[in-house]
């Protein structure tokens, strides 16, 4: 595909050096001439050096005759200015990254104003991230899929694990609630399991579960001892301010602090009296060993400082806190910190250069003529995937039990989810597809319409 990038942030380069990996033909736009010259030296990439908002830049760059716009500059206002110019000049998709929470809220008239199809904000990106990670430790990793509405949890079962030598049907009956083992991956080899299928130590599992029950099957695995009641967060701005509003949701107490002491009284201001905001001079041991980082059931380090959260987050190790998360601005650190199985660090410009990726596979797949996909997300290192079918009128199989279409269904394939009236359902027999459901199906197949996933 033909993409074009504008604005060579964090963000910006990170998608460009996904993309090029993908073999897509990608230009960027960027007014600091040393930056292109980077950028081009580094990927299989083009760069076009100007102020994006001309016409004559994008056309330059072939903004004309190009399937996505990525809109990435620090400024809401020009991104939304630059994607309504790409669409009117004949780009066929435009995808924005808005800063500002406020605008960010308003996205869905702004979609129609400026013919966005696609928006992404990091801090909604990395404070709902952090939410589903929360109390589990570094070792098993929980991703959003299909706009939030499932969740997949991967960990590799160990000899102690309460699934290993148990067939998935039943891990499931252990489990005692809406799930589907997804994926195994196995000495390298993926399968998409059926019920007979035996769970071994050093399988790789992939769980498909709903948002709301995440907690509880970690803690029938064994990957949570107890229920996370109380955080302790480290630095609190817009990010962490959203997730705050998150974790008074789920009733969880919250411990702020901050080396800024204008933020502090204005966060004591704004802040419900259950929350407990604290000013310190400087972040060192003694005074957040004082305020009893080590008595909390998770840390979270959100200061503007690589550095500090990985200095904070190896202290807060060391006091055996079991759920230590950190957000780390450069994409690189945080794959060499995730190995280190301490803590989970999440990079903003990590989760939404994905979140773009999966919106132009999307659009590829959608550009194809011929199939019924919304939405299609790569598991188990890309060995197989999950996609989101819309199920039809003229669609097979609709109105029967899935019990009397098992033995119709292709050997690696399996229907996982099925999203109704924007509720989550993981199926069992009886569960019949609709016209309008969104049908979640894993597969290992290249599948293109629902009714492929028959013999």
């Amino acid at each position: 595909m033909k993409i074009v990038i504008v604005g060579l942030t964090v963000t910006g380069n990170h998608l460009a050096s996904l993309l090029a990996e993908e073999h897509h033909d990608v230009t960027v736009i960027s007014k600091e001439e040393k930056m292109c010259k980077s950028i081009t030296d580094r990927y299989s990439v083009n760069a076009v050096c100007g102020n994006a908002s001309s016409k004559e830049i994008l056309t330059r760059a072939g903004v004309p005759t190009s399937d996505v716009i990525v809109c990435l500059t620090e400024s809401d206002e020009t991104n939304l200015h630059i994607a309504l110019m790409a669409k009117k000049m004949g780009c066929s998709y435009a995808a924005v990254m808005l800063m500002d929470p406020a605008v960010y809220a308003e996205r869905e008239e702004l979609a129609k104003i400026y013919q966005v199809d696609f928006f992404a904000n990091p801090r909604n990106a990395i404070a709902e991230a952090m939410v589903r990670q929360l109390g589990l430790p570094a070792k098993v990793r929980a991703d959003g899929y299909f706009e939030q509405a499932a969740t997949i949890i991967r960990f590799v079962i160990g000899e102690d694990s309460p699934l290993c030598k148990l067939t998935v049907q039943k891990a499931k009956e252990f489990l005692n609630e809406k799930i589907l083992v997804a994926a195994v991956c196995r000495k390298e080899h993926v399968t998409v399991p059926h019920g007979e299928f035996v769970l071994e130590a050093g399988d790789e599992i992939s769980i498909l579960t709903g948002n709301d029950i995440i907690r509880e099957v970690a803690v029938k695995l064994k990957c949570l001892q107890k229920p996370v009641k109380k955080v302790f967060l480290v630095g609190c701005g817009s990010v962490g301010s959203y997730l705050v509003e998150k974790l008074l949701e789920e009733k969880i107490g919250v411990t702020i602090v901050d080396v800024d002491h204008e933020k502090c009284i204005k966060l004591r201001e704004t802040m419900p009296p259950s929350v407990e905001v604290n000013y310190v001079e400087r972040l060192d041991a003694e005074e957040l060993k004082a305020l009893q980082i080590h008595r909390h059931d998770a840390v979270v380090l959100l200061t503007g400082a690589d550095d500090v959260n990985l200095v904070i987050t190896m202290f807060a190790w060391s006091l055996s806190v079991s759920s230590i998360l950190t957000k780390i601005d450069m994409p690189t650190y945080e794959t060499i910190f995730n190995k280190a199985n301490l803590a989970l660090a999440f990079s903003p410009a990590s989760l939404c250069g994905n979140n773009f990726v999966t919106f132009i596979r999307n659009v590829e797949v959608y550009n194809d003529q011929g199939n019924d996909i919304n939405q299609i997300y790569p598991i188990a290192g890309g060995a197989a995937e999950t996609i989101e079918f819309i199920a039809y009128d003229t669609s097979k199989g609709l109105h029967t039990p899935l019990k009397d279409l098992a033995k119709q269904f292709k050997k690696d394939v399996l229907i996982g989810a099925i999203i109704r009236d924007k509720k989550l359902m993981i199926p069992d027999g009886q569960t019949t597809i609709e016209p309008g459901d969104r049908v979640i199906v894993v597969t290992k197949e290249r599948l293109r319409t629902l009714n492929e996933i028959y013999k």
